[in-house]
């Protein structure tokens, strides 16, 4: 179940997906906007009961929801049934060639079972339609992990570890950064940064 809506977030650079009005972790506020210029590229708290902020969906014959049994702030969230191995996703073809980008959404896997080696995309980055940037999600035991991602200008991925995410609503953010030599990625977790990989050669691989 992933859900979110619109308010704060922390740092520098562009937002592509910014949740939450009033989230009380320790995210640092005021990334609104970068100096005097807007910078949010999409914003939605699923408030509206549909998908309709997004470019497009796949929902599995409703299988992916805005459903009032997923929200965390507000009235709705969005909801994901896994009961298949079927794509369920919501796409934004907002951002233009982004050589620097910031998301985050909240996610809570409550219910969803995993086997061993099993490994859920929770969000993906594309450029036009190469995988570049990703946020993954594994089950141990009785514990959910996540782990960020960035695609080098050759076929080498590159990973953070693996976080454990706490019981309930967890607060994902990420930083991503696609330079000569110099590309980056920085995972944040309930408000605290977990691992940034960076001098990585990923200039080609802008969002």
């Amino acid at each position: 179940t992933v859900s979110g809506g619109g308010g704060y977030a922390g740092g520098r650079g562009r937002i592509a997906v910014y949740y939450e009005n009033t989230f009380s972790g320790n995210f640092t506020p005021y990334y609104l906007q970068k100096q005097d210029t807007p910078d949010s590229l999409l914003l939605d708290d699923f408030e509206s009961g549909d998908l309709s902020q997004w470019s497009s969906s796949v929902t599995d014959n409703g299988d992916l929801s805005a459903s009032p049994a997923s929200d965390y702030l507000g009235s709705y969230g969005l909801q994901a049934v896994l009961n298949d191995s079927n794509d369920l996703y919501v796409e934004d073809d907002t951002p233009q060639d982004e050589t620097e980008y910031r998301a985050r959404f909240y996610v809570n896997p409550a219910g969803v079972t995993m086997g061993s080696g099993d490994v859920l995309d929770l969000f993906d980055g594309y450029n036009d339609t190469t995988h570049v940037l990703g946020v993954q999600m594994q089950q141990v035991g009785d514990v959910y992990q996540i782990r960020g991602g960035i695609l080098d200008n050759g076929t080498t991925w590159h990973y953070t570890g693996w976080y454990a995410l706490t019981d309930g609503w967890n607060a994902v953010e990420l930083s991503y950064q696609a330079l000569v030599d110099d590309g980056a990625i920085t995972l944040w977790l309930n408000g605290v940064s977990q691992q940034s990989l960076s001098r990585v050669d990923n200039d080609t691989r802008t969002l």
